[in-house]
């Protein structure tokens, strides 16, 4: 071997200079890797805090110093997003602050009037939601407060120019354009506390909707808030439980059902009383719609509401809309007469749980209420399996794939079923076969989705008669569900609570000057 050779060999052995260049590189690079594992024990530490939390102020709290030290508040802070027209809402937003400052109240309404919409350049879309623990593009955000503060002025500005009665069409139809959001209240037997602590959640923050719907359990939900003010509801949610003790078994020897009937009436009418649709609207000013499915296969399911059925009796309604093969027997409808006696509703017709038909009832809420934006808490015991538990886009690969892997299992099942049906001799279970395949083949998403973790679904028995205790922390465990989404609702909600906040004090002051 040569002299040249020995020296390359011995350099990475025996000589320092070949080293030295490595060793730069790891002492440069130990700060850096050291940076962010301790970085990386805060992001963990905050997430195990969101995920304890006892209140929305403490998860908010760990959320923010979360995105601050994931480096997120840049993300907030650019405009630029392939989730949304961002070009399109900096001008809309520069628009509207030009003819606000402008002072001209008629400009003001008409540029309101021609480009308010509902999810304008996709400021609603989920996808804005998912890269931060809270909030998001502070565009939006600056967007949206600055429309509500500009509806605010507009409806307290007083000039001579525009009427209160103008002011009132203007923003009924502005409203009714720019449409409103449902909260709708899936099935689930007793999986149905998952429901309250949605409630609640969406109540304490004030953004629960107007319009809610309930099918099942979701019904008995429904309708506590329907027969219930503001002020009722803040003794309800603090001390007494609603759902506690509303189911019992059947002990009878003889049993047709394995729900004790007569125990779930009583003890629902001491729960909600014997309003009608139209009378707790009246006292609550909640939209409370309840479906109910009706055992003739000839005829449609029903959505009951105080525009559709106003004098229906609310109780009977609810006791309707659970009743269940096996579980409680179909039940007939009740209304009031004009004396306030109480009849039957349709003499001879039989009602059956309304999540057989139709479970989340969006296109017909659409149609009664304008409502083009849903919040949906969903239990459904048949639904759950394919419930995403986060919050996704439609263009996520993983959304996509599961909303067609959803969709062949549903055609595929619907299939099956249908061969069975035909080889079935007994009308009964013919009848009954078709019921499956409705529910089988309903669309159970909203535009937001809330869905109780795996293992509330999984250990909480749907039969099962709940206690104090064991209410209360399911609906923490459902609490803790809404409040990495109670951004997004707030936001997407805003302009449309805004909407309502002007319209009763405007129809406050006409009231006030008819008084006088």
């Amino acid at each position: 071997m040569d002299e040249a050779s020995v020296r390359v060999f011995e350099t990475p052995t025996t000589g320092s200079s070949g080293i030295r260049p490595v060793m730069r590189v790891v002492a440069d690079a130990l700060p850096d890797f050291a940076r962010l594992a301790r970085r990386n024990r805060r992001l963990h530490a905050l997430e195990r805090v969101m995920q304890h939390a006892n209140d929305y102020d403490e998860w908010r709290e760990a959320a923010i110093a979360y995105d601050q030290e994931a480096g997120l508040e840049e993300w907030k802070i650019s405009d630029a997003s392939p989730y949304y027209d961002h070009k399109l809402i900096r001008r809309r937003l520069a628009q509207i602050v030009g003819v606000r400052e402008g002072g001209d109240l008629h400009r003001v309404m008409f540029a309101l009037e021609q480009g308010l919409h509902g999810n304008l350049g996709h400021i609603s879309n989920p996808a804005l939601y998912r890269f931060t623990r809270f909030g998001t593009k502070r565009l939006i955000e600056h967007y949206l407060a600055e429309v509500c503060a500009t509806l605010d002025w507009v409806c307290d500005e007083e000039s001579g120019d525009v009427s209160l009665a103008e002011k009132i069409e203007f923003f009924e139809q502005t409203c009714q354009t720019f449409g409103q959001t449902a909260l709708m209240l899936s099935g689930g037997a007793a999986l149905g506390i998952y429901h309250m602590g949605v409630v609640k959640s969406l109540w304490e923050h004030g953004l629960l909707p107007h319009v809610i719907s309930g099918s099942s359990a979701g019904s008995v939900v429904a309708a506590v808030l329907g027969t219930h003010t503001d002020e009722e509801l803040r003794e309800i949610m603090a001390h007494r439980r609603p759902l506690v003790g509303l189911i019992r078994r059947n002990t009878a020897r003889n049993r047709a059902c394995l729900l004790d009937v007569e125990h779930f009436d009583r003890v629902l009418r001491e729960r909600i009383g014997a309003m009608s649709f139209l009378e707790a609207f009246r006292h609550s000013g909640r939209a409370i719609n309840i479906t109910v499915h009706p055992c003739d296969p000839m005829e449609e399911g029903r959505l009951l509401n105080y525009r559709t059925s106003p004098h229906v009796v609310l109780n009977s309604a609810v006791r309707a809309s659970c009743a269940a093969p096996f579980l409680m027997p179909p039940a007939e409808l009740f209304a009031k007469t004009i004396n306030g006696e109480v009849v039957p509703y349709l003499k001879n017709r039989r009602f059956l749980d309304g999540s057989i038909g139709d479970d989340l009832p969006i296109r017909r809420l659409t149609r009664l209420y304008g409502v083009n934006h849903s919040i949906v808490s969903l239990v459904n015991p048949l639904a759950l399996p394919f419930a995403s538990r986060r919050v996704h886009s439609g263009s996520d690969v993983g959304a996509i794939t599961r909303h067609y892997a959803t969709r062949l299992f549903q055609e595929t099942t619907n299939y099956s079923l249908q061969l069975v049906q035909k080889g079935i001799p007994s009308d009964e279970l013919r009848f009954a076969i078709d019921k499956l395949r409705s529910v089988m083949t309903q669309d159970y998403r909203g535009d937001i989705t809330l869905v109780p973790p795996r293992r509330m679904a999984h250990v909480y028995g749907l039969l099962r008669s709940q206690t104090h205790a064991e209410e209360a922390a399911f609906m923490k465990i459902a609490e803790r569900v809404v409040w990495p989404v109670l951004e997004m609702i707030r936001n997407t909600t805003a302009v449309s609570r805004t909407f309502g906040a002007c319209l009763a004090r405007l129809r406050s002051r006409r009231v006030a000057r008819r008084v006088h």
